[in-house]
């Protein structure tokens, strides 16, 4: 008679299961365009929303708050733009493969676009992106 190998199961530990790696959160987790035919588009992107975000729109809405609470075109015009300008500054950091370099302006065309934000936002806000791996976590 074989003998089974006996797999003993661990139990849950939320703690692992909620263990984020810091410099993904610093620096960006990788975030492939499926678009790309060749598979090689990417945008570099830091979880949403997190504490750079959460100060910049803080202090972004304060200086701007008049404005912004008429009820106007211009107001939504402008609290889009001002949304848009914080992604592209605490949320999508970086970018490669593609035809269009880095840059702040570039990442603020792309957080005006709401396919594109509505992809990164959704990216950004999934913790399984930030997570660390299983076998990191054994090494701890």
């Amino acid at each position: 008679m074989a003998s089974k190998k006996q797999t003993e199961k661990k139990p849950f530990s939320i703690l692992k299961h909620y263990n984020t790696d810091p410099e993904l959160e610093e620096k960006g987790a990788k975030m492939l365009l499926r678009e790309d035919p060749s598979g090689e588009a990417y945008f570099m992107v830091r979880p949403f929303p997190n504490p750079d975000y959460q100060r910049r729109m803080a202090e972004v809405f304060q200086q701007n708050a008049d404005a912004i609470q008429e009820d106007t075109d211009e107001a939504k015009e402008l609290d889009k733009r001002l949304t848009a300008e914080v992604l592209a500054e605490t949320v999508l950091v970086g970018c490669g493969g593609m035809e269009e370099e880095y840059s702040s302006e570039f990442a603020t065309a792309c957080m005006r676009n709401n396919h594109i934000r509505e992809r990164v936002v959704n990216f950004a806000a999934s913790i399984n992106n930030y997570r660390v791996k299983d076998e990191e976590i054994e090494k701890k």
